[in-house]
């Protein structure tokens, strides 16, 4: 029988950590939701063309707030909200449940909810991708 030469077993350490810092992690993507929900805001506070004789107040467009980010045990929020009463009717969202953009904003070029978070959240989605994955 040959003699035992035993095993033995040796640490590979990476010269970098596989894993970035969360906190920092937590804090880049917080800081792009945060340019996403302005250049959301901006782009629903923007007027179409006026289609009609009445005067325009504005309200709706300065209405419009980005909050956030909040972070919770679980995901990171920010919120784009507007508290006019007829927000919901002139540029809410046009899928989904509950209340939506009525037909006439949409014809007269109101960008609903739907259309914004179409048109702006894929360049800062693969932004994220790309925090996330540690490039």
């Amino acid at each position: 029988m040959p003699p035992n030469k035993g095993i033995s077993y040796r640490a590979i350490i990476p010269r970098r950590s596989p894993f970035p810092e969360p906190a920092r992690v937590i804090s880049k993507v917080g800081a792009t939701l945060l340019l996403f929900g302005h250049d959301g805001q901006g782009k629903l506070s923007n007027y179409p063309p006026s289609r009609s004789s009445y005067r325009r107040t504005g309200n709706l467009g300065r209405k419009w707030t980005v909050s956030g980010p909040k972070v919770g045990a679980n995901s990171i929020k920010v919120t784009i909200g507007n508290n006019a009463d007829y927000a919901i009717w002139v540029q809410g969202p046009t899928e989904g449940p509950g209340r939506k953009q009525v037909s006439w904003a949409e014809r007269y070029g109101w960008l609903s909810v739907t259309a914004v978070r179409k048109k702006v959240w894929p360049r800062y989605r693969l932004l994220i991708i790309k925090i996330l994955s540690g490039k």
